[in-house]
């Protein structure tokens, strides 16, 4: 390392930042070795978060300099800096060759952690350790490594002897519990905080911390018991949000809505509790459509009075020019979003588009690295501020920016709301709208969303494809066989229903009631974690006469599991008025019917444009007596239903459900269509709306 740079990394860890800037800016002008001082002024550019002009400085010195180690190293902590860890990493393999600072090991270790590459991690960070045990990253990376090989008593060694402090105090447990969390060690941490509160029952930051934790854990009745404790101390909006999502998460959607309530009476324009109450609308049965718009529109009015637009720098307006496409998202890992884009992505002409993605979710599995592959424009963002993201998006010229969120809980609409991008797409998140002005279309389909069904109820316009849109991969479904119908062995129909109990509401309960009822020898299996849920559900069917010894009712389970849990059931039950989306293709890719009703609703025709893609719209009613009466047909013939089970799977699998290139192709020819609107909207100076 040169004694510039060691000089410039020495003012930095003093704090002397002043100090640091005027030094670079003279290593810049005395520089005669035609890199040392460009590279000064990109480290001190990255330490100010400039990193755009930290990127400027960088480019030119990475082609020519890039035998360079001091140049590789810098350009590694810009990468990390700017959440791309797949170029940091292979920057930070370079420059530790040449360098015996233990402090690079605990870089490229932390980098080795973030791509779960963890028997590289463990070897850098244990050199790096013995130099940093009271450094709380590398302390945390290395004890969630032991926790993995579960050596637990080597995780608390190393965790309390980090954690500085007094331990009889509650504050010392409290970071313990952290600390145990972040290793997954969710039991010990409940432990800790239990300690941390019998210490000091009213601790604010430990309850906070239980909350947080048990959310994450899908521990919802501790939750909410954090949360009520939360609010005998202190009825404030933010610990009435706190329990709105604890409950909200249990399936219990009216409960939620009350606290949400009591949480916009304190602060009518808490943002969090505007848009939660958002997402909570597409569960709940018996708000008006009209009624349900204008709370999205209060999210959107106060976020869009409270955010400022950021300013796009000229690029060529060509309409055939290829296209920078961003997409923002917590769920660019194993979940249903990626279950539905990954195949696009995979698909997607790359001569004709560059595709960036900012993940707001540091997980990384196999879902991840596949999108590691399609491109190296990966940017974990989770930690970063609205300003930060905005600004990256600019840096990137991005042209069409995709919302993959809607309001879950990883969104990222804030960032929407300052413009960074020519066009803003609304996407596979949810299908409603965001509330956003400032959002130019929801991408839907014809059968969702057909015209004139709900235009007057979206900020954005509505951009209709003709098929669904999204594709599912055939090898997701091809380890587990296709079994024979149960009917056929039994004599009598058994129903299922695998779809998230907090779709369960009262009204798919009365529709599934009225099904065993029209059929009294008939079965439902359903999957409700244990808790109040559970027990309200099954309160509901015994209300409505149903003995709940009809009923077989399962936790939740992996999903090889789950699958083989269709096999054991002949017809799949759909939820209303929010339908299936994943879980209705997975059943009819085991051979299994799905049973649906729809409206005119727009989360009930989920469900209804997977089983028109796949051949079984005779499946979908308006009205719960036709579907009794479908119903009827099959139980009177229950020998059919093995023959259909045996033909339907590869009927499904050959649909446009699994058609990877064809759903590219459609969506490619949106994005375009949109591209060429907004140019030619541009070019006769009127706007893209």
């Amino acid at each position: 390392m040169s004694q510039v740079l060691n000089k410039l990394y020495e003012l930095q860890n003093n704090g002397q930042i002043d100090a640091a800037v005027e030094f670079a800016q003279l290593a810049h002008m005395r520089d005669t070795s035609g890199w040392e001082g460009q590279l000064a002024m990109a480290v001190i550019s990255r330490m100010l978060r400039k990193n755009a002009v930290a990127n400027q400085y960088l480019q030119p010195l990475m082609e020519n300099y890039s035998d360079n180690p001091a140049v590789q190293l810098e350009w590694a902590r810009l990468q990390v800096a700017s959440g791309n860890f797949i170029d940091a990493r292979r920057a930070y393999e370079f420059a530790v060759q040449y360098t015996s600072d233990v402090s690079l090991q605990s870089e490229l270790g932390l980098t080795y952690m973030y791509l779960k590459e963890y028997d590289l991690a463990r070897r850098c960070l244990l050199k790096a350790y013995p130099s940093y045990k009271k450094q709380y990253n590398v302390v945390q990376a290395l004890a969630t490594l032991y926790a993995l090989d579960g050596n637990v008593s080597k995780v608390k060694k190393i965790l309390s002897d980090m954690i500085e402090g007094d331990r009889t105090k509650s504050a010392w447990h409290t970071a313990y519990a952290l600390m145990l969390a972040k290793c997954n060690m969710t039991n010990a941490a409940l432990d800790a905080i239990n300690v941390a509160l019998s210490l000091d029952p009213r601790s604010v930051g430990t309850l906070q911390l239980m909350h947080q934790i048990c959310m994450l854990k899908h521990r919802y009745e501790l939750a909410m018991q954090a949360s009520n404790k939360l609010l005998d101390i202190e009825k404030s909006a933010e610990n009435y949000v706190r329990l709105s999502e604890a409950q909200g998460s249990a399936g219990l959607y009216e409960q939620g809505f009350e606290s949400l309530a009591r949480a916009l009476e304190l602060e009518p324009c808490n943002l969090r509790a505007l848009s939660i109450r958002c997402f909570f609308l597409g569960y709940m049965d018996g708000i008006p459509k009209q009624r349900q718009y204008e709370m999205y529109c209060e999210y959107g009015k106060a976020l869009e009075n409270n955010v400022q637009t950021v300013e796009i720098s000229d690029r060529k307006l060509d309409k055939d020019r290829p296209l920078r496409i961003g997409f923002v998202s917590g769920d660019l890992c194993d979940h249903p979003v990626s279950h539905w884009l990954i195949g696009i992505v995979e698909n997607f002409d790359l001569q004709k588009y560059s595709l960036y993605f900012y993940s707001n979710n540091d997980a990384v599995d196999d879902y991840t690295r596949r999108y590691f592959a399609v491109t190296s424009n990966w940017r974990l963002v989770d930690r970063w501020s609205d300003q930060m993201l905005a600004q990256k998006i600019l840096d990137d010229e991005i042209d069409i920016l995709i919302d993959c969120s809607v309001h879950t809980g990883n969104n990222r609409l804030p960032v929407f709301a300052m413009r960074p991008a020519r066009i803003q797409v609304s996407a596979f998140g949810s299908p409603n709208t965001t509330g956003l002005t400032r959002i130019d279309y929801r991408l839907t389909d014809e059968v969702v969303d057909p015209e004139g069904m709900t235009d007057q109820f979206s900020t954005e316009k509505i951009w209709r494809t003709k098929s669904i849109v999204g594709v599912l991969e055939r090898k997701m479904y091809e380890n587990v066989p296709v079994q024979d119908a149960p009917a056929e062995k039994n004599g009598f129909i058994t129903f299922g229903s695998f779809n998230r109990s907090a779709k369960v509401n009262e009204s798919t309960i009365e529709f599934w009631a009225r099904v065993l009822l029209s059929l009294p020898n008939s079965r439902l299996r359903i999957i409700l974690p244990e808790g109040k849920k559970r027990d309200e559900v099954l309160a509901s069917f015994v209300r409505l006469g149903v003995d709940i010894s009809r009923l077989d009712v399962i936790g939740l389970m992996s999903r090889v599991n789950y699958m083989e849990q269709l096999n054991t059931i002949d017809i799949h039950l759909d939820t209303f008025p929010y339908s299936g989306s994943t879980t209705t293709a997975t059943a009819m890719s085991m051979g299994v019917p799905v049973l649906s009703i729809y409206s005119d609703i727009t989360q009930s025709r989920a469900s209804l444009t997977m089983m028109k893609a796949a051949g079984l719209d005779g499946w979908a009613f308006q009205t719960v007596d036709e579907a009794l009466t479908k119903v009827r047909e099959v139980a009177a013939n229950p020998e059919q239903m093995g023959e259909f089970r045996r033909n339907f799977r590869e009927s499904v699998r050959q649909s446009r459900l699994f058609d990877g290139e064809a759903a590219a192709r459609e969506f490619e020819e949106a994005l375009r269509a949109m591209w060429e609107r907004y140019v030619e909207a541009e070019t006769s100076d009127v706007g893209v709306r």
